[in-house]
């Protein structure tokens, strides 16, 4: 397969370019390129080969190669290969525009005042958990009951899930996906720093939040990034081995826990019509379970023997994830390569700079699979940023994404303290959806970076608005107030 290896000779170049001459950057950007290379790069490369076209063809059995001829073009290759060139370059100028005194200033006010700081944080994570309940008491859905009636097989799930979305609506989702488990990061890298029992219950309290919020809303994806975030933040932190392996078995743990109960016995979809209505609610959902793609399962056959499922279930799970976001791929530049299809910038209110008119991902998702069950094909931000305005902003949006990888990941490395720990795992997990989103998607929706760093941020200013105001207090009233 010439053009996968071409595609990986390049990906493992720019990887060990990043490992050799941008070591402040190295994490973030080796997980961009890991997720990138996994998710798109091996699939969209593969399927230029006939070996890689029949396995993609299984997996989009409505693709037709003589429909679009721009796949293998010039332009598909710069959109493919682009990443690993520009992303690097965004990267090391955001590094050097961390470099100011206010990012100092910053980090040396938060480790001195950390203990209060982080006392401010968990009263904000835990008010969020407090109106994520309030949300799920009011519309009824505290208890996950489909979970334990094994005849509504998939189709009820996927119904439900739908439900909530317009029900729940969007700050629940942002609590949910970003707030709540950053909280658990904090609470479990203060844990490994301190030995505290007080940090310690936080976490398995903001842990088994986390679980139920996804598990009510019969999502187990969101908990993969979960673990995610988890598991960049002890790595992060250089936690103990004893840190790592407790978790990665807490995760496989839970994990398999919950594919038994989200687990389909037999291939079930619900009315087209319905999930046409489905991916206009979740156009702000990120790709993990906001998107229905079409059925990727082997026939039916009949008395399998158990290797037999065991197989088709790996050769399965192989295929959707070399697939996962290498599928939009071809769509995206056959549809987009005319520019009269583009869709604008996304949630632009920027004068001059064409306004949004449709969705990518939705409008995609109607040639993958016309009239029935695919109607939301995410991508990655520059492939998307391609859809919206051309090849120009897909550059401009690589170079963007890599200065806000490098610049972020700089400040969080400023003080070695949880809550900056923390920030750098946000910094970690952000970089992931930018392998599975648009730029906006990745800071603004609700899995988005900035409901990451908001609790972390907010406890800041309450506490430095409130040191601030003590400080110009009175002596008298100042010996009061202590």
């Amino acid at each position: 397969m010439p053009h996968l290896i071409v595609a990986l000779s390049i990906s493992l170049f720019a990887m060990a370019l990043t490992w050799s001459y941008l070591k402040p950057a190295r994490m973030p950007l080796l997980i961009y390129f890991l997720a990138y290379t996994t998710t798109t790069v091996v699939g969209a490369a593969g399927l230029l080969d006939d070996i890689g076209m029949r396995q993609f063809q299984i997996h989009q059995p409505m693709f037709h190669p003589e429909d679009y001829p721009l796949v293998g073009s010039t332009t598909y290759w710069l959109l493919l290969l682009a990443p690993f060139f520009l992303v690097p370059i965004g990267a090391a100028a955001g590094l050097r525009m961390a470099n100011i005194k206010l990012a100092e200033r910053s980090a040396a006010f938060v480790t001195g005042h950390e203990p209060s700081v982080r006392l401010i944080f968990y009263s904000i994570v835990c008010a969020c958990a407090v109106y994520c309940l309030w949300k799920l008491v009011s519309t009824g859905a505290y208890f996950p009951d489909l979970f334990f009636d094994r005849s509504l097989y998939c189709d009820a799930r996927v119904m439900r899930r739908a439900e909530l979305f317009g029900e729940l609506r969007y700050l629940y989702y942002a609590f949910v996906y970003a707030v709540i488990p950053i909280g658990a990061t904090v609470a479990l890298l203060s844990w490994k720093d301190t030995s505290r029992h007080f940090h310690a219950g936080m976490f398995f309290l903001l842990f088994a939040a986390t679980l139920y919020f996804n598990v009510v809303l019969y999502m187990k994806a969101n908990l993969v990034v979960f673990f995610l975030t988890l598991l960049f933040g002890c790595i992060v932190a250089k936690a103990p081995l004893r840190f790592l392996i407790a978790l990665s078995a807490a995760a496989v743990a839970c994990l398999l826990l919950l594919q038994g109960l989200l687990g389909c016995y037999r291939n079930s979809f619900p009315d087209p019509a319905f999930i046409q209505s489905l991916s206009v609610q979740q156009q702000g959902e990120p790709s993990d379970d906001a998107r229905t793609s079409a059925p990727d399962v082997p026939p039916v056959q009949q008395q399998m023997t158990r290797g037999q499922v065991f197989v088709d279930a790996a050769v399965v799970f192989a295929r959707s994830a070399v697939f996962r976001t290498a599928a939009s791929v071809p769509y995206y530049v056959q549809i987009f390569g005319d520019p009269g299809e583009r869709c604008g910038i996304e949630s632009n209110f920027l004068p001059f700079l064409p306004r949004e008119t449709c969705y990518p991902a939705t409008k995609v998702g109607t040639h993958v699979n016309p009239g029935t069950i695919q109607a939301f094909q995410s991508a990655p931000a520059h492939i998307h940023a391609y859809a919206e305005l051309g090849p120009g902003y897909a550059c401009v949006v690589l170079l963007v994404a890599g200065a806000i990888l490098g610049f972020c990941w700089s400040v969080s490395q400023k003080a070695k303290s949880p809550l900056f720990w923390s920030a750098g795992a946000a910094v970690c997990t952000f970089a992931y959806y930018l392998t599975q989103a648009s730029l906006v998607g990745a800071l603004t929706h609700s899995y988005g970076f900035v409901w990451y760093l908001f609790p972390i941020v907010t406890a800041v200013l309450i506490h430095a608005f409130a040191w601030i105001a003590i400080s110009h207090l009175p002596a008298r009233m100042k010996a009061g107030v202590k």
